[in-house]
């Protein structure tokens, strides 16, 4: 059977941003919805509410601001896209990565 779960094979593109007091929302064309703490980027903060609303997205990868002078891609809002196999090996060389896979300790009589 050859069924899609998940997001794993869609390509994140932004449809449209908002925001509130203190987040931007940006939606998905895929129907996902990120909020994000506005503090997270400065040179978005400190536009006007109108000037927040000058936007253009760059083939749904990127996003700026008519009044600043900053292009975002969607990895900035995303974060780095990484796969789970990527997360596996930094943890364990440096093990300051946290586990991405939350099970409960009894299944693996661990405590």
């Amino acid at each position: 059977m050859n069924k899609k779960f998940g997001y794993r094979n869609e390509i994140p593109l932004i449809d449209s941003v908002r925001f509130t007091v203190d987040s931007i929302i940006i939606n998905l064309l895929d129907g996902r919805k990120i909020t994000l703490p506005i503090n997270r980027f400065p040179d978005i903060q400190k536009l006007t509410p109108a000037e927040k609303r000058r936007y253009d997205t760059l083939a749904g990868t990127g996003l700026m601001f008519d009044d600043s002078d900053t292009v975002y891609h969607i990895s900035d809002f995303l974060g780095a896209l990484k796969t789970v196999s990527d997360y596996s090996i930094e943890h364990k060389k440096n093990k300051t990565l946290p586990s991405l896979v939350a099970e409960p300790g009894e299944k693996y009589n661990k405590k």
